[in-house]
C-alpha cells in the first residue's frame, strides 16, 4: 500500500505521525488512509466479553468491527487483538527499560558522587 510522506493524526488516540505499512494509526491500529473495502466480505471476530469467535460482515463504521451476536458488544478481528497486545507489550516493555535506565542511573551517580567526596577528604 502507498503510504504518504507527512505526518497524519489519528481522530481516536490523537497520535501524530506516519501510519503503519497497512496505512492504519502506529498506536490504535484503525485506518488513517480511506480504504476501499468490501461491506460484504465476511470476516471473523472476537468478542472479548464472551471470548468468542463468530463470522459477520464488518458494520458501517469502515473499520473491521461486528456486534457480536450474543452479548452485543462492538468486536474486532482477532489481528487487531494481537496488534493491540503487541502495543502494549511494547510499552511495557519500554516502562520497564525506563525504570533500569533510573535505577541503573541512580547507582552510578551516587557511586560516583561518594568517591568524588571521598577523594576531596584526602585533600583536607
Amino acid at each position: 500500500m502507498n503510504q504518504p510522506d507527512h505526518e497524519l493524526e489519528c481522530w481516536i488516540c490523537r497520535f501524530k505521525g506516519l501510519p503503519d505499512e497497512d496505512g492504519n494509526c502506529a498506536r490504535c491500529r484503525r485506518p488513517l488512509v480511506p480504504v476501499d473495502k468490501n461491506p460484504d466480505e465476511e470476516l471473523r471476530f472476537y468478542c472479548v466479553m464472551c471470548e468468542y469467535f463468530f463470522v459477520a460482515r464488518r458494520d458501517e463504521s469502515g473499520f473491521d468491527q461486528a456486534a457480536c451476536p450474543v452479548c452485543g458488544d462492538l468486536s474486532n478481528t482477532p489481528d487487531f487483538h494481537l496488534h493491540e497486545a503487541a502495543g502494549q507489550r511494547e510499552t511495557r516493555s519500554r516502562s520497564w527499560q525506563l525504570l533500569m535506565l533510573i535505577m541503573v542511573g541512580t547507582f552510578l551517580g551516587t557511586t560516583l558522587l561518594f568517591s568524588l567526596f571521598r577523594w576531596l577528604a584526602t585533600w583536607w
